[in-house]
């Protein structure tokens, strides 16, 4: 006759009882438990998708302010075009709008209003379009030759745009013959401007 604990009587009902108490404690202390592990600090696993404006989650979609720069054409004379001004906290994702975006260009945006980055992203239809989002902190989508539509491009940032008191701007623009003009319907058609 040994002691109780070096039987395997012992550890069966030993094994059984933490079977059959640990899911119990998870049961009743959930939000305990899971306050002190780790992974309570992940963020959740929501699906951020676009939305009706396409390029940023339907919550921002009506936060931009029309705004209007005039620049100095390369060709000479003076560029008016629209766009929209965004202040927007850093990491909010910006969505590709439309499948058939023939290509994606970074420029860095160095005259003034603008600052940081930009992502043109041209349209397929009308041709000569594009997207112009400026003042964005890139991830590696843009090594995507041929981005689909809902694909993510970039995030706000705290740089900000000069002058504006915004940290993003956004434009659609449409061919013109004396280059590209802002596009007013493609505008006031994803963000439902007045």
């Amino acid at each position: 006759m040994g002691v109780f604990w070096q039987k395997s009587v012992f550890w069966i009902i030993f094994f059984v009882l933490l079977i059959i108490l640990i899911p119990l404690l998870f049961y009743f202390l959930k939000p305990q438990i899971l306050s002190i592990l780790p992974i309570s600090k992940i963020q959740s696993s929501e699906v951020i998708k676009p939305g009706s404006c396409l390029i940023l989650e339907e919550k921002y979609c009506s936060q931009g302010e029309r705004i209007e720069i005039t620049k100095d054409r390369v060709t000479g004379g003076k560029l008016t075009q629209t766009y929209l001004a965004f202040n927007l906290d850093p990491g909010i994702p910006f969505f590709v709008p439309e499948d058939g975006i023939r290509l994606l260009d970074k420029v860095t945006e160095s005259g003034d209003p603008f600052s940081g980055f930009s992502a043109i992203l041209y349209k397929p239809n009308p041709p000569g379009g594009a997207y112009l989002i400026i003042g964005l902190d890139f991830n590696d989508m843009l090594q995507v030759k041929e981005p689909k539509k809902g694909m993510v491009i970039g995030e706000s940032n705290s740089k900000g745009i000069k002058n504006y008191g915004a940290t993003v701007l956004v434009t659609v623009t449409k061919r013109s013959p004396g280059g590209p003009v802002t596009d007013e319907d493609a505008l006031q058609s994803l963000f439902r401007l007045k």
